[in-house]
């Protein structure tokens, strides 16, 4: 940018609004590079989580073949499962990992009882 000033005879003001103008450019990459790094982690996060699913079904999914009627139960509850059955008899399921995780863990025997809709 020196060399401009010198070697083509840019007056200050034009200078200064190059500069100006490269800084802009320069800070906007840094930002979105800094955004595609953050957004590649989220991603590769993502995939990891799916990849130990993946392990911890193959895990549990031996564990639950064995398991008993009331372990069944509990672990259902503690997935929050719903059942939905439409009008043609098409049955979908919903499972979620409940947000307070440590009521479940502080009630070992049961979940705490959900009202049945």
């Amino acid at each position: 940018m020196i060399d401009l000033r010198i070697h083509e005879g840019l007056d200050d003001q034009i200078y200064d609004r190059l500069k100006a103008k490269l800084k802009v450019e320069r800070t906007w990459c840094e930002e979105e590079i800094q955004r595609l790094n953050e957004q590649s982690t989220t991603i590769r996060n993502r995939f990891l989580s799916l990849e130990q699913v993946k392990v911890l079904r193959i895990i549990v999914g031996d564990k639950l073949d064995r398991a008993n009627f009331d372990d069944k139960r509990f672990i259902l509850e503690a997935l929050e499962a719903r059942v939905y059955v439409s009008n043609d008899g098409g049955k979908r399921i919903a499972f979620s990992i409940p947000d307070d995780a440590q009521t479940v863990l502080t009630n070992p025997g049961r979940c705490p009882p959900r009202p049945v809709l």
